[in-house]
């Protein structure tokens, strides 16, 4: 039985301790986007210069982004398709975060987090945006990427499970200086995994069949 629960034990630190995993959906008052949602908005974009948007979800409403963070380690990544809400083009989303930290300290939830940095690329085809994030002031410390699991006040993030990130500059260095643009969307921590379960299953198993035996 000592063996038995040692393994748990274990088991359940390893799961703990693990990077924790986000699904990430359009941010639901994303209305700025009169026609649709939206997890990406870029008021600079590319090209003609009009607004244009993304979005974290089929167009069934299912995500296809995953955000893993390990503030422990103090890095993370986002990455999955996007649809394009202007042709319904699929882009592979894919950034890189460092220097997370918790913001715990300041009323965010227990599990929220700041990264200092981020950067990455988006991308369809030959077509490839190269993403630099842009500092948002946050209870006095600047982050190029949030996510709250709760409100602390005083900041407009519109609801509690929220992640966003700012972009500066992309396609290798054009600067983002009008408009706003933005990452922002409505975050669901992923489950333990099935195999996880299975094994702690298994163990309990096992442990009863000692117990009768």
């Amino acid at each position: 039985m000592k063996l038995f629960a040692t393994v748990v034990a274990f088991v359940l630190g390893a799961s703990m301790a693990s990077a924790a995993t986000y699904n990430i959906f359009d941010h639901p008052r994303g209305g700025n986007a009169s026609s649709y949602d939206y997890g990406l908005r870029l008021e600079s974009a590319p090209g003609s210069g009009a607004a244009d948007y993304w979005s974290f979800e089929t167009s069934a409403g299912a995500s296809r982004v995953v955000m893993d963070v390990d503030v422990a380690g103090g890095h993370g990544t986002i990455k999955g398709l996007m649809r394009h809400n202007l042709d319904q083009s699929n882009w592979t989303l894919d950034l890189t975060l460092n220097g997370v930290v918790s913001l715990a300290g300041i009323g965010a939830g227990a599990d929220s987090f700041g990264a200092a940095t981020w950067s990455g690329t988006l991308s369809n085809g030959s077509v490839t945006y190269d993403l630099l994030g842009k500092g948002k002031n946050v209870k006095g410390t600047s982050y190029q990427w949030t996510y709250f699991s709760q409100n602390p006040g005083g900041v407009d993030w519109r609801g509690p499970n929220i992640s966003a990130g700012w972009v500066a500059s992309l396609d290798g260095g054009k600067s983002m200086t009008s408009g706003t643009n933005d990452f922002i969307g409505k975050v669901s921590p992923v489950p333990v995994p099935a195999a996880g379960l299975m094994l702690l299953s298994a163990l309990g198993l096992l442990g009863l069949r000692r117990k009768f035996v």
